[in-house]
């Protein structure tokens, strides 16, 4: 009896460490595996892409088509209408870049794609009644105002659609979360007011001009709610250029209604200012997209958004 005690003494001796150990090593296991799933939890990160940046390119490239739409109205000047259709193809990769994104998107971007689906929609009229008031001004050999009109009817809704998509996304926001959004947003407004000021020759409807003179005002009170907001950036160089163009429109308009046709060499004039600062306007957006896209880190219930857009 004492031999069987001390054998079964013996053998727990022996292999009972090695339970322990394996206990232990089954906690390690499993603390390791605890520790991963936390660390696969903490840091999560994904891109996403800046779907508002994308639909104000959009916006401010349809902007642009439709100024040298009236250009070619106004100057007859083939180039014109080239740089409408090129204008359009500018739009169009706007649209894809901008679906593109939206498929990568958040439910939270519900608003801008269904204003951008509406937008697209809208801007399908608007090239068709560019087709018609360019084909009906090259057979009469001059604005033909029934489809001057229509045009400028199909514009409006294209723009009517996207301020309606803007008061909707920025709910509740009085200024642009950054300081080069301001920036983004203040070119658009100087293009509203360009295109306004190119559509109140070719129409004669004083309500165009009043449309921009407004859209002018509305730029210069942007610029002092912005500059008080962020007072680190500079709006100086971008006021110089809406107070040249400005300058330009006034002096066209002027001899307009003096004379009751515009001056090509005015008209020319104005256009220079305009195409500089389309260009300026597009290399801003197109650096814009081209930084670092906001990173969204999840750690736990918490998330926290970097962004320097």
């Amino acid at each position: 009896m004492r031999s069987l005690l001390a054998i079964a003494l013996f053998i727990w001796v022996i292999f009972a460490p090695l339970g322990v150990c394996a206990e232990e090593n089954v906690i390690s296991v499993n603390e390791t595996e605890t520790v991963a799933i936390i660390e696969n939890a903490t840091n999560v990160e994904t891109t996403s892409p800046d779907l508002a940046l994308l639909f104000g390119k959009v916006h401010i490239t349809l902007l642009m088509s439709t100024e040298e739409a009236f250009s070619y109205l106004l100057m007859n000047d083939t180039a014109e209408k080239q740089a409408f259709f090129d204008g359009v193809a500018v739009s169009e990769e706007a649209f894809t870049a901008f679906e593109d994104a939206a498929a990568k998107a958040g439910e939270n971007e519900s608003i801008l794609v269904t204003g951008y689906e509406q937008v697209k929609e809208d801007y399908a009229h608007m090239t068709g009644a560019a087709d018609a008031m360019f084909a009906s001004f090259e057979k009469e050999g001059k604005p033909v105002q029934e489809d001057v009109i229509a045009f400028e009817e199909s514009v409006d809704t294209v723009f009517n659609g996207t301020d309606n998509t803007w008061v909707a996304y920025n709910s509740g926001m009085d200024i642009p979360p950054t300081s080069n959004a301001s920036i983004r947003a203040l070119y658009g407004k100087l293009l509203g007011a360009v295109e306004e000021s190119y559509a109140y020759p070719v129409l004669g409807d004083k309500t165009e001009k009043e449309n921009a003179l407004a859209d002018f005002a509305e730029f210069d009170a942007r610029v002092a709610r912005y500059a008080e907001e962020y007072p680190a950036t500079s709006y100086d160089d971008l006021k110089a250029v809406k107070d040249e163009i400005q300058t330009a429109a006034e002096s066209m308009f002027a001899t307009f209604e003096k004379d009751g046709k515009v001056n090509e060499e005015e008209v020319a004039t104005l256009e220079k200012l305009v195409e500089k600062m389309n260009v300026d306007c597009l290399k801003l957006f197109d650096q814009a997209s081209s930084e670092k896209a906001p990173v969204i880190s999840e750690t736990g219930n918490e998330t926290v958004v970097n962004t320097t857009a």
